[in-house]
């Protein structure tokens, strides 16, 4: 379930419905006569309590700027029902166990979105690059909120341990850091499976829309 949906929806409709009650009190206090000016210290006056309409609308302009930006300017997220964002990954999507890929949710996804691309990697590990990639996925179709677990949501890329498929953190000592890159793209990528992160940010070139990140944690036991 989309929780981030339902909180937009009710988050719409409180300011909504006070943005309603702000509109309504404006409009039986410009047609009030000899009636006190609830909020201000304006008079009664015979056209009315305008002064303090006046007020009134521009409280219920703001209210409505804030509605837009919270329901529609949230930037991007990838999330996991069963990952926390800094917390230890389950052993279970490690190479010292069933070795496959976790559940992720996108949230908050750009109207214009084609597609969508994950990269995984290990910012500690130490190769010559000094970083290890895990995971490459593209040409995601955007309307895939839910990728399962085990499950390639897209065309599959190669990996720093050259295959085209998941392959888990398997930290030689110490804790690692995998990071899960999400991008939003204006199109689909002319791209192969079996392509490489390089050749897949080459071709993300001028196409990025959003971007999110999850850093979660892994040492072997």
């Amino acid at each position: 379930m989309n929780w981030n949906f339902i909180e937009k929806i009710i988050v719409g409709g409180l300011v909504a419905g006070a943005a309603v009650y702000l509109l309504v009190r404006c409009m039986r206090s410009m047609t009030a006569k000899g009636s006190s000016c609830s909020g201000c210290d304006q008079k009664p006056s015979q056209a009315g309590c305008k002064g303090c309409s006046f007020h009134k609308t521009l409280v219920l302009l703001f209210l409505f700027l804030v509605s837009s930006g919270v329901v529609y300017a949230e930037p991007m997220k990838l999330t996991s029902p069963d990952i926390r964002p800094g917390d230890y990954l389950h052993s279970k999507y490690t190479c010292q166990s069933r070795n496959v890929s976790p559940r992720l949710e996108f949230i908050n996804l750009p109207e214009k979105a084609k597609s969508l691309a994950i990269v995984v990697h290990d910012p500690d590990a130490s190769s010559g690059s000094g970083d290890w990639v895990h995971w490459v996925v593209f040409n995601i179709p955007p309307d895939k909120f839910e990728v399962d677990e085990a499950i390639a949501p897209g065309v599959e890329g190669r990996n720093d341990f050259g295959d085209v498929r998941w392959s888990g953190p398997c930290p030689p000592s110490g804790t690692h850091h995998y990071v899960f890159d999400a991008y939003a793209l204006d199109a689909m990528l002319d791209l192969k499976e079996g392509a490489t992160r390089d050749e897949l940010v080459k071709a993300m070139a001028g196409h990025l829309l959003d971007k999110a990140e999850m850093t979660v944690l892994y040492e072997k036991f």
